[in-house]
This record gives C-alpha cells, structure tokens and sequence, in this order.
C-alpha cells in the first residue's frame, strides 16, 4: 500500500475540510430554515356606513369578519404586511390609531406553529408614551390559515387584526 507525501497528505485533509465545512453549512442552512417562520399581519377597520364596502383584498375572509364585528358593513384594509421571524423573536406591525400587533413564534411544526399574539395601544406621547397590553395570546395556527381578533374600539369604526404563519 503507497502512502501519500506530506503534499498529498495536506491536500487529502483540506479536501476533507470543506467537504466537512459544505456538509455543516448546509445543515445550518437547513436548521436556520426551520427556525423561522414567515408571519402575515392584517389590520381590518370596520366601519358601519350607508354603502357597505369591503376591499378586495378583503373578500374570502368577509363572512368572518361580519360575524366577528357584528354591526359593521364595511371593511377596508389598514395593513398587509409579511416578515420572516426567528423562532423567539419579535416583531412588532403598527396599526391604525396607535395599536400595535406583536408576533413572536414559539415553535414550529410541519403543519402548525405555536405564536405568541399580543395587542398593544401606545397611549401618550413623548417620554410618557407607554404600551399597553390589550389582549395576550398563545395558541398553535395550522399554517396558511388566518387567527382573526381584535375589535378595538377606533375614533370611527373598530380595528380587526388576522394572523398567518408559513
């Protein structure tokens, strides 16, 4: 059996080496993938009004939003917005009238995802502008379908929130 030279030996484990560190990085590829989640915030204002309007984007979801905001005709969109979220992070989507919708997930799973859902309504301003809390929430999603909550009261109207992840 021939045993290789020094060279031959150096270019064996180098080779070793990056075929080793292309295995790792793909793995943490892979890791990195499943350990975030793309979230989709929407914010809904509800308003009762002689013509009932609902926007488009707003459609498939517009029997649940009568049921949910019961006295309400119309429902435009306020946000429509998707981040990708590290499992135990946070991200926070600003609404109407100073609420907020803070996202964090918890935990993923091939079908479903386990969030933490949390309004918040900034009162005050400057210095003395303080979150507070409206409605905490953890519950596991199936994935691609909306949680829809809120009905907050508004200057007019009230404001809906609905959550997916994917």
């Amino acid at each position: 059996m021939r045993h290789p030279t020094h060279g031959q030996a150096m270019i064996l484990a180098v080779a070793a080496l990056l075929t080793l560190s292309g295995a790792a990085q793909a793995a943490t590829e892979t890791a990195d993938s499943k350990q975030s989640l793309n979230v989709t915030v929407i914010g809904i204002h509800a308003t009762k009004e002689v013509k009932p309007f609902i926007d488009p984007t707003l459609k498939a979801i517009a029997a649940e939003l009568r049921k949910r905001a019961v006295g309400y005709n119309s429902f435009r969109l306020v946000v429509n917005m998707t981040r990708t979220v590290a499992i135990g992070k946070t991200w926070e989507c600003p609404m109407k009238e100073d609420y907020a919708r803070r996202v964090q997930p918890i935990k993923s799973e091939a079908n479903k995802a386990t969030v933490r859902l949390l309004w918040i309504h900034y009162v005050g301003a400057g210095r003395k502008r303080k979150a507070q809390e409206k409605e905490k929430l953890t519950l596991s999603i199936r994935k691609g379908k909306y949680f829809l909550s809120g009905g907050w009261k508004l200057k007019k109207g009230v404001l809906l929130g609905a959550v997916a992840v994917q």
